[in-house]
């Protein structure tokens, strides 16, 4: 792949890994198939992302949703497997604080489209009638 698309891709969340926020250099960052090239993902533009290794080892050949799947599911399997997590848990140091997950490019999208309703609206009333439309969400790439 050519420097300048690879570029590209880094700056598509700002030099960080689309999935768990971590900034990244250049030299580190990996190029994601959003949809795996294992299963017929395509090596277009659309289908990467940039991720951090360990985001992009663990993610594999796994879609977005399997992935989060997998992750949330982790918790648990650590939970059975593991007594030092067992142990850490009880001393407070490991905290289960939810069981949703969203990805970096997800909270990127909501506060973007938060941040455009409100450039929209001069009051809080026009936000909550806003709040309902579809709004087209600039590309900030």
């Amino acid at each position: 792949m050519e420097k300048q698309y690879r570029v590209k891709i880094w700056e598509k969340y700002v030099k960080h890994c689309a999935y768990c926020g971590q900034e990244i250099e250049y030299k580190d960052m990996q190029v994601d198939h959003i949809f795996p090239k294992y299963r017929k993902g395509e090596n277009v533009e659309e289908n990467y992302n940039p991720a951090c290794r360990s985001c992009n080892s663990t993610k594999g050949t796994y879609t977005i949703e399997e992935f989060r799947e997998r992750l949330i599911g982790d918790v648990d399997r650590m939970r059975r497997d593991s007594p030092k997590f067992r142990i850490l848990e009880r001393f407070g140091i490991i905290k289960q604080v939810g069981t949703k997950l969203l990805f970096y490019f997800e909270m990127l999208f909501l506060f973007n489209s938060i941040v455009d309703v409100r450039l929209l609206c001069h009051t809080t009333e026009d936000i909550v009638a806003k709040g309902n439309l579809k709004l087209k969400i600039k590309d900030k790439r």
